[in-house]
């Protein structure tokens, strides 16, 4: 059955959604739509995984969410990978008890941290003016422990925003795009909100701590020597050329040269390029690999890895939404990855 998602004209009036860029108007519109987006209007999703999927650089995607979470139109936990709309259920709310029931059923698919009993707290919230059957429904199709839960003190419910309306005259004016874009902010003070990029009152971090984690990305690469991929970073910085590596590009590096396997090989395969002044990565020669008792095969390229972990996955049962956000590429290419795949099994 088709999943629809409702969209107020309304919202090309609202001040806060003017406010953002063309970029962040868009993004804001992705997450809304997105085909990963529960009933819940909270779904797993990571920054690089979005930034893939539109085929954006991890800064522009990081700039844009900015826009969106300065605004409290999104929140982000970054340990959970949980993102979260607040204001969904307030344009997507139930036409019948049972599209509560059917609430429920979304919860197994959020990660499990303070923004997912959020989530379940607004939905409750926003039952309050329906009828009762509706918050009946709610009631019973919800575990008990989730609801303990979501009423517990120390889940503190957000001040709720309007995405969708216009501020009056009265109210305080909303920050410039330029602002936007410069906070993002990790609430504190609350031990359930931890890591919750956040932009209310207490402003504690900001889109540079983003793009920090982002280019750090590569340092979870399985098999990587660390310390051989920090000399080339740092070589690449002394040669100022290019004087910053993109993240996907530090990703891709870090996957190639794991694909040697052997800490010292990588090691070896680092200190050449470093000692020859080489501005690219470049791989070892099969004799060399040799000569460190290790096959004389080519190490897999980044696309070769790329490509038996698509089908690895894929294996195992997982969507192609879900493929694309995890290995990190575009979602066309996975599609093509496993129809070459139920081709090759075919013949």
């Amino acid at each position: 059955m088709a999943r629809h998602r409702k969209v107020s004209v309304a919202i090309w009036n609202d001040e806060k959604f003017r406010a953002l860029s063309d970029d962040g108007e868009l993004l804001f519109l992705f997450l809304l739509t997105h085909p990963q987006q529960t009933s819940l209007g909270a779904m797993r999703a990571t920054m690089g995984g979005l930034a893939e999927e539109r085929r954006w650089l991890p800064d522009k995607l990081l700039k844009a969410f900015a826009e969106a979470s300065h605004q409290g139109m999104a929140k982000y936990d970054r340990d959970a990978c949980c993102l979260w709309l607040p204001n969904f259920l307030k344009y997507n709310g139930p036409e019948s008890p049972n599209v509560v029931k059917a609430w429920a059923g979304a919860l197994d698919l959020i990660p499990e941290c303070s923004l997912k009993l959020l989530s379940v707290q607004r939905a409750k919230a926003i039952l309050k003016d329906y009828d009762d059957s509706f918050m009946e429904a709610f009631l019973k199709a919800f575990p008990k422990g989730v609801l303990r839960a979501i009423d517990a003190p120390s889940l503190n419910p957000e001040p709720e925003q309007e995405p969708y309306q216009e501020q009056k005259p009265e109210q305080e004016k909303t920050p410039t795009r330029a602002h936007a874009t410069q906070s993002v902010a990790r609430t504190e003070g609350n031990p359930t909100r931890a890591g919750v990029i956040d932009c209310g009152t207490a402003l504690t971090s900001s889109a540079e701590d983003l793009q920090a984690e982002a280019d750090n990305r590569w340092r979870e690469e399985p098999g990587l020597n660390v310390e051989a991929m920090q000399t080339w970073i740092d070589h690449c910085a002394r040669l100022e050329e290019p004087k910053h590596l993109p993240a996907h590009v530090r990703l891709s590096l870090a996957k190639t040269l794991a694909g040697y396997g052997d800490a010292a090989i990588q090691a070896r395969a680092v200190a050449r390029c470093v000692q020859g002044g080489w501005r690219n990565l470049r791989q070892l020669p099969p004799d060399e690999l040799a000569a460190n008792g290790k096959s004389t095969g080519r190490p897999l390229t980044t696309a070769q890895l790329e490509d038996r972990e698509v089908r690895r996955l894929a294996a195992e049962g997982r969507t192609p939404e879900q493929i694309a956000a995890e290995v990190e590429i575009p979602i066309d290419r996975v599609r093509s990855l496993i129809a070459e795949g139920n081709a090759d099994a075919v013949h």
